[in-house]
């Protein structure tokens, strides 16, 4: 899986080729690796006492200009200098002139067309310099050249001029020159993917044969130039590397027999390897031309590329971690699931740099586990409830006015009535005897609004009473007797009007009270209806760093299958240096467009941990 996340990781950042590079594990091989912020910082002083001549050759397109570059031109300025002066045809022979460059090193870089190409006049070009023999074939129609361009570019980044000079052979070979020019070191760069074929071979013994005939002491260092695609897979194999080995040891043994063979393998492209070659140098240069150089190997070189390695290393955690912290956390690629990748690319990363690679075999199966929990970790606290309004029933209490009652309101009024009423009239009135024995009754009667003595005295003689009210009666009805008509005052009804102050209902008052009633009412209520997931934010920065630094801080000794100490070593560091930060980051990583949360992202990392 390790191999696949690392390929994964390299993907997501196809865009970015300064990350590419630093995801290189060759980009931070302490093993032969010059710190190029530490030779361009060398570069400004002179580092050898007197100039050394620096010759780079081999066959053409092997990589040796670049290499040469690489190696005592880190800022480019030699570089970019070759690149503007000398001309590309896109034809296998792309130099055909020497080219001489002055370091402020006191270093002197010769820069010699290719030797086994096309063109046999451009090797005799490369063989007249380093006084070969040249080639001389008749039937080609092949002469061994008489003189040669001599380019000087030392001072072509102030002055934007070549100086070119026609130089003769004899006068370049003259025991006077040589005094001057002839090499300190020969940098003989060789492409092992290429193979090592019979030219070569021919080539290699009248170098060899040349420098013995000089000195009994090697002057020459190979370089195996080891080439890769643009994808970071490697083009020249195991294979060719041995074969071309094999080759080369053989030959270099005919002439320096039981020496050791100075052989490199490098990365041209990248400086890989660059500082096996120093040291080289510093073996093969008498004192007088090493001066400081060796004191700088033992403590400044080593010192100087450690921290170098350390600050790329952590570059390349901080590239990560801020484009991982911009991805949403469930983020697939094709069927990977990104942020696992990421992991554990990280954790490969940083085993390969700082531990052996058995190492990560051994702590695969942990590995795996912790970066899948690490993983879920970060899924489950970057989560959020998407929440969206529902209309609801909801229940309320109001108060509300309600009729209880009735109460009547009445007015006085005046109402004019007739009422029955009596009046006493007298008439004469003829009775029959048949009628006055009761007569005395009826007078009783009616006399009794009169005289109620009178209206006793009538009932007493109606029952036949014998007391004085019989004679009385007696008397009535003697009188009627004597007189057959007779006044009588007789009492008859009539009607009379009346005023009176009554009562009348004049209206209903309703009686109202405010009483508590209980309502039913749609509301839009908020609901959650499911989670999303946010982007990674401070967890997976937190996360990514502490796998980083803590297999970085982590002993040698220490058990890389103790995976989750390691991480939580880490943890502690990062959150020492970043903890402040956390809700920032968080608001870059979810409010921001992602490539502006990352640009500051980046800033917060950088002036934390580069800093």
């Amino acid at each position: 899986m390790a191999q696949t996340a690392l390929q994964t990781l390299k993907f997501i950042f196809s865009d970015r080729p300064d990350v590419l590079k630093l995801l290189d594990i060759r980009e931070l091989d302490l093993e032969g690796r010059v710190d190029a912020e530490f030779v361009q910082a060398q570069s400004k002083r002179e580092l050898f006492p007197e100039p050394v001549n620096f010759y780079a050759t081999g066959r053409t397109s092997a990589g040796k200009t670049t290499l040469a570059t690489t190696f005592i031109d880190p800022n480019q300025e030699l570089a970019e200098t070759i690149k503007a002066v000398l001309p590309r045809t896109g034809k296998t022979d792309c130099t055909w002139m020497t080219v001489f460059f002055q370091m402020r090193s006191n270093l002197r870089y010769f820069d010699l067309p290719g030797a086994g190409g096309c063109n046999e006049t451009y090797e005799n070009i490369n063989r007249a310099t380093l006084l070969l023999p040249q080639i001389d074939d008749e039937d080609e129609g092949l002469k061994p050249i008489n003189e040669f361009e001599l380019w000087n570019l030392s001072d072509y980044s102030t002055t934007k001029k070549v100086v070119k000079r026609v130089v003769s052979v004899t006068e370049w070979q003259a025991k006077e020159n040589q005094q001057n020019v002839k090499p300190d070191i020969i940098l003989y760069v060789v492409a092992p993917h290429r193979g090592f074929v019979r030219e070569d071979g021919k080539y290699l013994r009248s170098l060899l044969r040349q420098q013995a005939k000089q000195s009994n002491k090697n002057k020459v260092i190979f370089a195996l130039n080891i080439f890769y695609n643009s994808d970071g897979s490697q083009i020249t194999t195991r294979e060719n590397i041995e074969d071309s080995r094999q080759q080369i040891e053989k030959i270099f043994q005919e002439f320096y027999p039981n020496v050791p063979v100075p052989i490199v393998e490098v990365n041209c492209s990248t400086g890989t390897g660059v500082n096996k070659i120093t040291e080289l140098m510093c073996q093969m240069l008498p004192d007088n031309k090493i001066g400081n150089m060796g004191q700088v190997l033992q403590d400044e070189l080593k010192s100087f590329a450690k921290k170098e390695r350390s600050r790329r290393y952590r570059k390349a955690l901080i590239y990560i971690a801020s484009r991982l912290a911009t991805c949403v956390v469930d983020q697939k690629l094709g069927d990977q699931d990104l942020l696992n990748e990421a992991y554990m690319a990280v954790a490969d990363y940083g085993i390969r740099v700082f531990r052996e690679e058995d190492a990560r075999l051994e702590a695969e199966k942990e590995l795996n586990d912790m970066i899948d929990s690490f993983a879920k970790q970060a899924k489950i606290s970057r989560q959020e409830a998407i929440k969206k309004f529902v209309p609801d029933i909801e229940e309320d209490t109001v108060m509300e006015s309600t009729v209880v009652g009735f109460k009547p309101k009445f007015k006085n009024v005046t109402i004019e009535e007739e009422v029955p009423d009596f009046y006493q009239e007298t008439e004469r009135v003829k009775r029959s005897a048949i009628a006055r024995g009761s007569l005395g009754i009826v007078e009783g009667v009616v006399q009794v609004a009169a005289s109620p003595i009178s209206f006793i005295q009538g009932i007493v003689s109606a029952f036949g009473g014998m007391k004085e009210e019989d004679i009385l009666g007696n008397k009535i009805h003697e009188q009627f007797d004597r007189d057959a008509y007779r006044n009588e005052n007789l009492i008859k009804p009539t009607t009379r009007k009346v005023k009176r102050i009554q009562q009348s209902l004049d209206d209903i008052e309703t009686i109202r009270q405010d009483v508590p009633k209980k309502i039913q009412k749609i509301v839009q209520k908020e609901q959650v209806v499911g989670q999303k997931s946010l982007q990674g934010g401070y967890p997976v920065v937190e996360t990514i760093l502490a796998i980083g630094l803590g297999i970085e801080n982590s002993n040698s000794q220490t058990d890389v299958n103790d995976f989750e100490a390691i991480v939580n070593n880490g943890k502690s560091q990062v959150q020492a240096l970043l903890g402040r930060f956390t809700d920032q980051i968080n608001q870059l990583a979810v409010n921001y467009e992602p490539k502006q949360a990352e640009v500051n992202i980046l800033k917060i990392l950088e002036g934390a941990l580069l800093n």
